[in-house]
């Protein structure tokens, strides 16, 4: 018989993410909003699992895999990073510990989801550092709220000439650059100490600001997954339930 599948379940602050595992392989994969979250346990629930891991930054959110007698729920405290503060969001401690599980140390971590935020831990394992800013759709709906004249923007699905000549490409041109000048600040800070680092970006804006990040950038939207299997490895996969 062939070993049993483990999940893993990721909730950020706008999507469920879910991975089903057999051993260290990711088989499946599944992403929906949080309003679709009967949609996920829809197209989990022809399965068994032996173990499950959440891992989740918002705690009001319960989903049916909570409480079981074979669910793990992730705390930050458990990731093997030294220097690691209490109120740093797991998602990121997750992300930026698979990124040196899967490439190495030191690493630069980027997460450009609803917040985008960079981790970067040093050769040793150790937490150098981060910092967090608002992610691109944030950054619209901010505008949008905040401005009573100005238009609800969304995220093109190509970057928008610099200078612009109608007023939401003149949003999505500033938002967009400002986010990509940024980023390129602090990664060419990053690589001034640790120049042979090795950089990834997941999120659900990875692949829209990485071809414009003047460095070599991993594009990985399964990092957090990788830090839960992680934990899977050291902690779950020796409970057997």
């Amino acid at each position: 018989m062939s070993e049993a599948q483990w999940l893993a379940i990721a909730i950020g602050n706008t999507n469920i993410k879910a991975a089903v595992f057999q051993q260290s392989e990711c088989m499946a994969e599944y992403t929906y909003l949080h309003t679709e979250l009967s949609s996920l346990e829809a197209s989990l629930s022809p399965r068994s699992y032996s173990q499950i891991a959440i891992a989740s930054v918002v705690p009001d959110l319960i989903t049916p895999w909570h409480g079981l007698p074979q669910t793990l729920s992730i705390e930050t405290s458990m990731i093997p990073v030294a220097g690691i503060y209490a109120t740093m969001g797991v998602d990121r401690a997750l992300a930026a510990w698979g990124a040196g599980l899967t490439y190495g140390y030191p690493v630069l971590s980027i997460d450009a989801g609803t917040a985008i935020t960079l981790t970067g831990l040093d050769s040793t394992e150790n937490l150098v550092g981060g910092a967090i800013l608002p992610g691109l759709q944030s950054q619209f709906s901010a505008l949008r709220a905040n401005g009573a004249l100005l238009p609800e923007v969304s995220r093109p699905t190509q970057i928008p000439p610099r200078w612009a000549t109608d007023t939401v490409a003149a949003i999505q041109s500033g938002v967009i650059y400002s986010v990509i000048a940024s980023l390129q600040a602090f990664i060419q800070d990053w690589l001034l100490v640790y120049p042979d680092s090795k950089i990834a970006i997941t999120g659900g804006d990875g692949n829209s600001i990485a071809p414009y990040l003047e460095a070599l950038i991993v594009l990985d939207p399964r990092l957090i997954f990788w830090g839960i299997r992680g934990i899977w490895e050291t902690q779950i996969a020796h409970t057997r339930i």
